[in-house]
């Protein structure tokens, strides 16, 4: 019995040190977002995208067609990299990117050396993205990514084969891949530099597909229906907005744990990564993208 007690205590114990350290974190990234205010950052983009196409079996179209007047079916081998206008993409990304900062509170700064700008700062950052890479490349559909009647007897319910049943499932697909490198410095930390940040998102051909049955007139019939929708060229250039918004939530993100990490108890470590929602202003544990570090 006295054993059972002393188990019980303890676990008492770790749960209540558990529930502190989330306390204590929470309270410290709340504090950090609160109190946020004169941190000023200057961002620079490269010149250029670096363009790579993974298609084995890709054709590089000829001229600069729309993709809105091309069947939609023989897109699968044409080259959506060589159609997008590589300064309309970074202007669209950088524009998102800096609009976002100063909505989360960052004092955004042109290019400047001046000594007064800096000194009469609280936090000095510049924020570099060193490389940016568009990837394209094309896979096929696997089963799980159709609608299926799942465990019946004409289809099966087997997710590791690429056939359910009668039905084959190789519709091609495209996906872009956006890749970006950046590089953190702080100032007013005699130009401190952070690890290396990677950031990386993707955009697929949409599947809309059905497979059904149906008993008519006593004819037992199997349907299956499916459409792909491509990627078209106004989501490449979407995809540019949306990476400039994330890129500013990543790096708010990363600094708003830096701070978590720096401010718990000597010998304490984080237990989770925590992500401020800027619409509903909650902070929550987070899995979802970030800032991934990468050894200088």
């Amino acid at each position: 019995m006295k054993s059972h007690s002393i188990i019980r205590i303890l676990i008492f114990n770790l749960l209540s040190l558990f529930l502190v350290s989330c306390s204590l974190e929470r309270r410290i990234g709340k504090d950090y977002i609160r109190n946020f205010s004169d941190v000023r950052i200057q961002v620079n983009l490269p010149d250029f995208i670096h363009k790579l196409n993974l298609k084995h079996d890709s054709i590089q179209p000829f001229g600069h067609p729309d993709f809105n007047d091309i069947d939609s079916s023989i897109l699968i081998n044409k080259s959506y990299l060589s159609l997008i206008d590589e300064s309309i993409f970074l202007n669209l990304c950088e524009r998102s990117l800096k609009s976002e900062l100063v909505s989360l509170g960052f004092n955004l700064q042109v290019f400047t050396d001046s000594v007064s700008i800096i000194q009469n700062a609280d936090k000095f950052y510049t924020l570099d993205i060193v490389q940016m890479q568009l990837e394209e490349t094309s896979f096929l559909g696997a089963p799980e990514d159709f609608n299926y009647l799942w465990g019946s007897r004409v289809y099966g319910s087997d997710l590791n084969t690429a056939r359910i049943g009668d039905h084959y499932f190789d519709k091609p697909l495209n996906a872009i891949n956006l890749n970006a490198w950046f590089e953190l410095s702080e100032k007013l930390q005699n130009n401190y530099r952070f690890p290396v940040l990677y950031s990386t998102q993707s955009l697929y051909d949409e599947i809309v597909s059905d497979i059904y049955e149906e008993d008519y007139m006593f004819q037992y019939t199997v349907k299956y229906d499916t459409e792909v929708h491509r990627i078209n060229v106004s989501q490449l250039y979407g995809m540019a907005i949306l990476a400039g918004k994330r890129y500013a939530g990543h790096l708010f993100d990363y600094l708003l744990n830096l701070h978590i990490q720096e401010h718990m108890p000597k010998g304490w470590i984080p237990k989770y990564y925590y992500h401020y929602d800027q619409e509903t202003k909650w902070l929550t544990i987070w899995n979802g993208e970030s800032f991934f570090e990468i050894d200088p």
